[in-house]
């Protein structure tokens, strides 16, 4: 019950931000919502299972657009992901060096934090990085509020139009009997990935697998435009209910270095992005978004929200999270092996 009126009270903060017509209403509303009601004993954050579902949905409907972007896959496309492998691996040594300096962190949480957009990533590691787990999801966090709601703002700004929508369209469904098939055979893929806990695979599979099918033209109808609704609202009230469960007060220092660091990132991700807008004849904001430090999930959204190329995006965040996975996993190993051989030696001292 407490899920539901949590969800309700979402829906109504992105149903008033959809009526002021502020950028992605269905997002940012819900989350914005979510902090407003910060004391109200009755707000809770949806169950896990219930999230990862809304992964599913997204990742399936991600999957018709790659299928559309990788048409137009050339030569130009593998030099734009050795931008983005560049970009990922400055902000990472950049950020390693910052946190260690500003907050004072430990090599390890020092990379974790810096990783731009391994929130998801993060979360398939909680066990492996104990008690360190939630001050670097917090730092995560924050920097995804601040992400969502400066694109928010920058958008605006910026005069990018949005997606023209109405409540109508907005809360359509198509009942169609082969989407549906599709749909069962990615929440397949995503309990598969459930049980065999991989990170990021909720997303991933289903995208793959919703490819394939728009690719061969065995499924042409779009997923209903209320399920990626549905999938705005509950990331937009999952990460406001996350912030509501910390002490903001207490972890000030990691909030105000979340933040620094976050805007050290996006200037460094427009600047390249303005640059990538000329060479490719394209909108920069389209490739603003794919540089974006954040999680694929919520910067796909925003990319649907704002009528952009979603397929690009999506392809984009999908090999620079893949190459995340590569070398958070080896730089994390290899600190926290050096952290444990400099305890052995101080005992043994």
């Amino acid at each position: 019950m407490t899920m539901i009126i949590t969800l309700l009270i979402g829906t109504l903060g992105g149903a008033m931000a959809f009526l002021l017509n502020l950028p992605i209403p269905w997002l940012v509303g819900s989350l914005l919502v979510m902090l407003l009601c910060r004391k109200v004993k009755s707000i809770k954050a949806p169950p896990k299972v219930f999230s990862r579902w809304m992964r599913v949905v997204l990742g399936i409907a991600l999957g018709a657009a790659v299928a559309q972007s990788l048409k137009g896959f050339n030569q130009s496309f593998v030099s734009l992901l050795f931008v983005v492998v560049a970009f990922v691996c400055f902000v990472t040594v950049a950020g390693y060096y910052y946190f260690k300096r500003l907050p004072g962190f430990s090599n390890v949480d020092s990379f974790m934090s810096s990783l731009p957009g391994g929130l998801t990533f993060l979360m398939s590691l909680s066990d492996d990085l104990g008690d360190r787990f939630p001050k670097i999801a917090l730092i995560h966090t924050i920097r995804m509020v601040f992400l969502i709601l400066c694109f928010s703002l920058f958008a605006y700004i910026a005069g990018v139009e949005e997606a023209s929508t109405s409540i109508d369209t907005t809360f359509a469904i198509t009942l169609d009997p082969l989407l549906w098939q599709v749909f069962a055979f990615a929440f397949v893929m995503g309990a598969v990935s459930d049980r065999l806990n991989i990170a990021g695979g909720h997303i991933m599979f289903p995208m793959i697998a919703s490819a394939v099918f728009y690719a061969q033209g065995w499924i042409v109808v779009p997923v209903p435009e209320v399920l990626q609704t549905l999938a705005m609202i509950t990331f937009g009230v999952g990460i406001g209910c996350k912030l509501n469960n910390v002490s903001l007060h207490e972890f000030k220092p990691y909030v105000k270095a979340s933040l620094l660091f976050t805007v050290f990132a996006m200037a460094i991700a427009l600047f390249i992005a303005v640059g990538l807008g000329s060479a490719f004849n394209m909108h920069y904001f389209l490739f603003f978004l794919a540089l974006a430090p954040g999680s694929i999930a919520e910067i796909s959204l925003i990319a649907i929200a704002l009528g952009f190329d979603v397929g690009l995006v999506a392809v984009v965040h999908t090999c620079r999270y893949l190459f995340i996975m590569f070398i958070g996993s080896i730089g994390m190993n290899f600190l926290l092996g050096q952290e444990t051989q400099k305890s052995k030696n101080e005992i043994s001292a």
